[in-house]
């Protein structure tokens, strides 16, 4: 991990589960019903994917085959469907915007939800994190807590391996009465919440300014707020800078993900006659944020369109941006061999 940025070249584990339990994320079709086994291709299908989440342990006490002796085995699979409906989504943050709001947490959205509100069209395929909402809360509060009191509050958020889901699929009172996990194992349309603190993963460690969008697919957005886009471009070129000279295969997806998403932020800014606020991104200082700004220069400056945004929002700071030293570009290539 790179220390400091926060940010890991690998992905991190999707659940952190207790027992030495694992978890693999598959994408299937809606329709399917049969538990697809780790080492089998999902079935190809046309209808709108969801994200299964199947957990398994490694080893569970079997019966003994002879005393004090256990036979080890696994434990039975959970699958957990995960909507990557957009509608979903909202219906999902703005329940839990009203929620933090009524607790007194200021936050803020990220990720690929926020790119798709401001009218990003990047496909799921390349952007897995559609699938969930990412909220990032200006809280001091232990995030476990924070999930407890929103389940204590609303049933529709419920808990399973230590993640956090709400349920949109309608059910019945005596639903509300069963075992979170029931819930969550019974619905076809859960919403992952992954909610993130300022100060972690290379957000700012404070939220000064959110944008709104006021409507989106006839949902009235009141209360859902995104971290301002003249700040979240930051948040997304800190990671890409820690990462671009990647040769691993998962890592270079990242990167070209990063990157369209940045592209899109340059535009949506340049529209928008926005500027990048260096002095709203808490934790990092403006000749820190300017070196990120000047590699991203260096690699892409044959682009004359791309740059010419980039420009329109730098303003001032262009100038300042190119008086930096140009910095070699790493490569993250073995040496040689000695002759």
């Amino acid at each position: 991990m790179n220390e400091s940025s926060g940010f890991r070249d690998e992905e991190p584990p999707v659940a952190a589960v207790q027992d030495e339990a694992h978890a693999i994320v598959e994408t299937v079709s809606a329709e399917e019903t049969s538990i697809t086994s780790p080492t089998q291709e999902p079935a190809s299908s046309t209808e709108t994917p969801v994200v299964t989440v199947v957990a398994r342990s490694l080893e569970e006490p079997g019966p003994p085959t002879t005393p004090g002796v256990q036979v080890q085995g696994p434990k039975p699979r959970i699958r957990i469907s995960i909507s990557t409906n957009q509608e979903h989504h909202l219906l999902a943050a703005l329940s839990l915007s009203s929620h933090l709001d009524e607790f007194g947490i200021k936050h803020a959205y990220i990720g690929g939800f926020a790119w798709a509100l401001l009218g990003s069209s990047r496909p799921t395929q390349i952007c897995p994190t559609r699938s969930l909402i990412r909220p990032c809360a200006d809280t001091r509060m232990d995030l476990s807590g924070l999930h407890e009191k929103l389940k204590e509050r609303d049933v529709r958020f419920t808990g399973v391996m230590f993640k956090l889901y709400y349920v949109t699929q309608e059910f019945d009172e005596s639903a509300a009465h069963e075992q979170s996990e029931d819930l969550v194992l019974r619905s076809r349309d859960n919403v992952l919440v992954e909610t993130l603190r300022t100060g972690t993963m290379g957000l700012p460690v404070t939220i000064t300014t959110t944008y709104s969008v006021a409507e989106v697919a006839k949902h009235k957005l009141k209360g859902v707020r995104l971290l301002h886009p003249s700040i979240l471009i930051l948040t997304k070129l800190k990671r890409w800078s820690t990462s671009y000279t990647s040769t691993r295969l998962k890592t270079m997806r990242k990167v070209a993900s990063d990157n369209n998403d940045i592209r899109f932020m340059i535009g949506w800014l340049s529209e928008n006659n926005e500027e990048i606020r260096f002095d709203e991104y808490q934790g990092k200082t403006k000749p820190e944020l300017l070196v990120m700004l000047r590699t991203y220069y260096n690699k892409y400056v044959g682009d004359g369109e791309l740059m010419e945004k980039l420009q329109s929002i730098l303003s001032d700071s262009w100038d300042e941006m190119l008086a930096l030293p140009q910095l070699e570009e790493e490569s993250n290539l073995p040496p040689p061999p000695s002759p």
